[in-house]
């Protein structure tokens, strides 16, 4: 769980500034990760980055106590500060514009949480994380009502679980005994580590209800055009991301995960 940002206020700042800045590390690491996941810091950079904002806000205290006027939050009021101090660092230091690259932030992530540690460090990814999967969310429901067939087709392709939400919206006025099959087969074969899942009987299934004759090449071509769709939206026009199949996977996965334990 990830630990609350820490309550500040000006009289802290006026007697005891060390712990003023202690107490500002929070936001400061958030406010990095953040921008980092925007593609303005190497994620190999972040603990220097870290380190010269918190320099330079120790440099700025006299003139935040000053002109600090109590119409917000001194929190509010300091995260301004803190995203102004990151802004000129990126203009002034940082040639090397580079994405975040998502899989090294998945392998760091779960390093931490396979290893039993709860660290700042792993609080921090979980908000990147749960900020990709937010970003993952959004693009797929650009797709509006098409979203429930992308993910059957993303789900089949990287051999996730499917539900039967998932296959009701995908294929209207499906029967029961088709959906019970389907649930059967493509989960038996998630269970049982099947690399590549039966597009074949996904096939069928799609040209039945959707009276089409789509050959099973084809669909599995379509289950490409989607996955290559949701990375190229999730990356961005100008890209602000490094997303790829894997990372797609992961987030998937975790989706998955948090609309189960949901339903």
């Amino acid at each position: 769980m990830s630990r609350p940002i820490e309550t500040l206020d000006i009289t802290l700042l006026r007697n005891n500034k060390n712990e003023f800045v202690i107490r500002c590390q929070r936001i400061i690491s958030i406010i990095v990760w953040r921008y980092t996941a925007n593609g303005m810091f190497a994620l190999t950079n972040v603990e220097d980055i870290k380190q010269s904002v918190t320099l330079e806000l120790i440099n700025r205290l006299p003139l935040i106590e000053k002109n600090y006027n109590g119409q917000v939050l001194l929190t509010t009021y300091l995260s301004v500060v803190i995203k102004n101090i990151c802004l000129r660092i990126h203009e002034t230091e940082s040639s090397d514009n580079t994405p975040l690259s998502f899989n090294e932030l998945w392998k760091l992530n779960k390093k931490n949480i396979d290893g039993g540690m709860v660290s700042d460090e792993n609080a921090d990814n979980d908000i990147l994380l749960s900020n990709e999967l937010d970003r993952f969310t959004l693009a797929l429901d650009l797709f509006y009502v098409r979203r429930f067939k992308i993910l059957v087709f993303l789900k089949v392709y990287f051999s996730i679980p499917v539900t039967s939400e998932d296959l009701k919206g995908c294929f209207r006025n499906i029967t029961r005994k088709d959906l019970e099959h389907l649930l059967d087969v493509f989960n038996e074969q998630h269970q049982s580590t099947i690399e590549f899942a039966n597009f074949g009987l996904l096939t069928v299934m799609m040209n039945k209800y959707e009276r089409t004759s789509t050959p099973e090449e084809s669909v599995r071509r379509l289950a490409h055009r989607y996955i290559q769709k949701l990375i190229k939206l999730m990356n961005g026009k100008t890209p602000s991301r490094a997303h790829t199949k894997d990372s797609l996977q992961v987030l998937l996965e975790r989706y998955s995960e948090l609309h189960t334990q949901n339903d």
